[in-house]
């Protein structure tokens, strides 16, 4: 049984809330999203394989690469080996892709992803909903080296923005997921915590939700002590700084 280890965590000096922008390449529509920031790529290696000229691209402008399986699998259905072997070989991939091992992962786990992950010398996991600050997992009652950078539906943009044939759920506008994206972090500011957007180019990329995207990263700005970093970033401060 998995259970996390939680605690204050104190920022780096000057700074009051952490904003990590990440964007889960799970499609084969790589559209670029060129923004001001360090944003964090979570990519399937499968991607990555067939695209690797998008994927070295990324690299050289300085965002992190992370893990999100081979091809997005589900980890629940996976045994304890099946899913060691596609850590290892979607691992594998983005190491030759990029030029440097993933060290953060985002795909629902199974009973034996976190256990794995701290095997496999992961520094973070980020697709937990259960906090709104990172968290050291403890495995077998024991703290581990693996931090939870815990994600939500406020700052994730298949919650407004995937349709299909069939859905009664309708589109909302770019102007009302901005006000959700800039009221969210304005609370999550006002106590000090962090900012987790996870977000998808082949949603996120129409021309009018970039535009809002960059409204809303300019609000942020507005506000002092906000730091844009990269989930590695954010992890190895939290293990530095959390209790174990």
């Amino acid at each position: 049984m998995n259970r996390s280890v939680k605690g204050a965590i104190e920022w780096p000096k000057g700074v009051r809330c952490p904003v990590v922008l990440s964007f889960d390449l799970d499609a084969e529509l790589l559209w670029k999203v060129w923004l001001k920031g360090k944003p964090s790529i979570i990519d399937t290696s499968w991607v990555a394989e067939k695209y690797p000229d998008s994927v070295e691209q990324v690299v050289k402008e300085g965002h992190e690469i992370a893990h999100h399986g081979y091809e997005h699998e589900d980890c629940s259905r996976l045994s304890r080996e099946e899913e060691r072997a596609m850590l290892r070989k979607g691992s594998k991939v983005l190491e030759r892709v990029s030029g440097r091992r993933p060290r953060g992962f985002r795909l629902m786990p199974g009973k034996n992803t976190f256990e794995l992950l701290a095997e496999e010398g992961f520094l973070y996991d980020s697709v937990l909903m259960d906090d709104d600050q990172p968290y050291r997992i403890s495995i077998g009652g024991k703290p581990s080296g693996l931090v939870e950078l815990p994600v939500c539906f406020a700052f994730n943009d298949t919650a407004y923005f995937v349709y299909t044939f069939g859905m009664a759920k309708p589109l909302l506008t770019p102007r009302e997921v901005e006000l959700v994206y800039k009221d969210e972090f304005d609370a999550l500011y006002q106590e000090g915590r962090y900012c987790m957007f996870m977000l998808h180019p082949q949603l996120i990329g129409r021309a009018s939700r970039l535009a809002m995207l960059e409204r809303t990263i300019a609000h942020t700005k507005l506000s002092p002590g906000v730091w844009f970093a990269t989930a590695e970033e954010v992890a190895e401060h939290c293990q530095r700084s959390l209790p174990r």
